[in-house]
């Protein structure tokens, strides 16, 4: 019994009980449906940080033996590595910019943005501390992810098709009756919590060797798919491809892995058929389906999908691929996706600054930047831009104050430039930018060191649950270069990269 109290007091079950808490309780947090939905989500992360934090410390103290000071100094100098430098510079150059901001008040809590003022950047750094410092990495917690993962989609597709069994979308106004969904919120919101949840799980299906384990990930990966489609987020998509790409490219290392990513390929389009059922059935209350979202779930895409998928498949299984077959795929898939980049790049190149005239229909919002771009995204940015131009060395160097761009851009460009027809932005809607604004160049410098260490991390690693977690990272990143930094899904990103830097059960 005295055993079992020590394991239930010791610093890594407090950790493990506060990264279960943010897999399966944070997700799912609601108090007064969406009326305060981002401020509980909010209090919740940097309580339980906090808290976390404090405990892991506090019972690391008490078992520590401080009789020779110097080896207590000597061991923690020894455990500080270049993520932990970039995450302390990140924590100090937020304090420096709130109160260096001509919006202390405003930055200290995020009240005129999205809730991401200094608390909230403090209570990531401290939640990175916790995870990366204190948790044991468990491939089995993953299951309570798994799990809020299901019940969060499950009710956005209950939503999505026109029911509202809780009359959460009753409260809404007209406008947003259509772009809030489940326990999340917001629809791109709720694209970046599918690109953290359904990349690893995609991973974990594809590589993992215990039978019953794929069966979980696989039914996760699957309705991860109806997560993207109901999210109806150009952001999801992105974020979504990214890691398709990189787990097809990564699995043609062996027949097992190859064939599992050609089930999921028939996974994903017999999802979209089933999508697409839906929304005939209930085509009277479904909400709007984007242009992505209606080629991905068209029938010639849902047909084609199914028949190529099920002859590969077919054939594999006929004429098993040996390791030169697979590698040769593997270079034809990298030139195809570097031939395809450079494609777009080009097209976007050439129509938004060289044939800026000519009519390129519904691609006008993909290929040609102007203030029309990404849903007003370009007009955003571009005075997101000519404000940090206008701010002094110091603010460009440490920030104008965290989740101030409202205010910014109202001082220094007018209240007009916030504002795009009806509406009225408080979010650069893109989360470097943001950064970038909120705590300048070097608080975006130490948070992108930060993640491109978490990458080099899980690339050397022969962790399976790190891997996992990489493919995850690298597709929020991908999505949030045209999402919004908020409360609720944001600091994913931190408890993402965190992990990567943690123990593992076998070290």
């Amino acid at each position: 019994m005295e055993t079992k109290a020590k394991m239930r007091l010791s610093p890594s079950s407090v950790a493990r009980l506060g990264i279960i808490m943010i897999f399966a309780v944070y997700p799912l947090l609601m108090i007064n449906k969406y009326y305060n939905i981002s401020d509980t989500k909010y209090s919740f992360f940097c309580l339980v940080s906090a808290a976390c934090l404090a405990l892991c410390l506090i019972l690391l103290t008490l078992k520590t033996d401080f009789s020779d000071p110097a080896s207590v100094v000597t061991r923690i100098r020894k455990q500080i590595t270049v993520p932990d430098i970039a995450m302390l510079v990140f924590a100090l150059v937020s304090v420096i910019s709130c109160i260096g901001s001509d919006y202390f008040y405003a930055a200290l809590s995020g009240g005129q943005g999205r809730q991401m003022g200094l608390v909230m950047y403090l209570s990531l750094s401290i939640a990175f501390f916790f995870i990366s410092k204190f948790y044991i990495l468990r491939n089995k917690d993953f299951y309570f992810l798994g799990i809020a993962f299901i019940i969060v989609v499950v009710f956005a597709v209950v939503q999505f098709v026109g029911y509202d069994p809780f009359g959460l979308i009753a409260t809404l106004t007209s406008v947003r009756k259509s772009t809030f969904l489940s326990t999340i919120g917001n629809m791109n919101v709720y694209a970046s919590y599918i690109c953290v949840v359904a990349p690893l799980a995609m991973y974990f299906f594809c590589f993992e060797s215990d039978k019953k384990k794929t069966l979980f990930w696989h039914i996760i990966s699957c309705v991860g798919f109806f997560g993207l489609f109901t999210a109806n987020s150009d952001s999801g998509y992105i974020g979504m491809a990214l890691a398709i790409v990189i787990i097809f490219i990564l699995s043609a290392k062996s027949e097992s892995t190859f064939r599992r990513m050609w089930i999921l390929i028939l996974s994903f389009f017999i999802a979209a058929g089933i999508f697409k059922f839906l929304s005939v059935i209930y085509a009277n209350t479904i909400h709007n389906i984007t242009l992505l979202t209606r080629i991905a779930t068209s029938k010639y895409a849902v047909m084609g999908g199914v028949v190529v998928s099920s002859t590969v498949i077919y054939v594999m299984k006929l004429y098993k691929p040996d390791a030169k077959f697979l590698k040769t795929v593997q270079k034809i898939s990298v030139a195809a996706v570097i031939i395809a980049v450079l494609g777009v790049a080009s097209l976007f190149i050439y129509f938004s600054f060289i044939n800026t005239e000519i009519s390129i229909g519904g691609l006008e919002g993909y290929l040609r930047f102007n203030e029309n771009w990404g849903t007003g995204r370009g007009d955003l940015w571009t005075k997101a831009f000519k404000a940090f131009s206008q701010l002094p060395l110091n603010k460009k160097l440490f920030g104008a104050g965290e989740d101030t761009y409202a205010l910014l851009l109202t001082d220094m460009l007018g209240y007009s430039e916030i504002r795009i027809g009806r509406s009225y932005y408080d979010n650069a809607h893109n989360e470097f930018i943001q950064h970038l604004l909120s705590v300048g160049i070097i608080g975006l410098a130490s948070y992108l060191l930060l993640a491109i260490y978490a990458v080099k991390t899980a690339i050397k690693s022969d962790c399976l649950t790190k891997k996992a977690v990489l493919i995850s990272i690298l597709a929020f990143l991908c999505q949030s270069f045209i999402n919004i930094l908020q409360p609720i899904t944001s600091p994913f990103i931190f408890v993402l990269i965190a992990l990567t830097q943690c123990k593992t059960e076998t070290e």
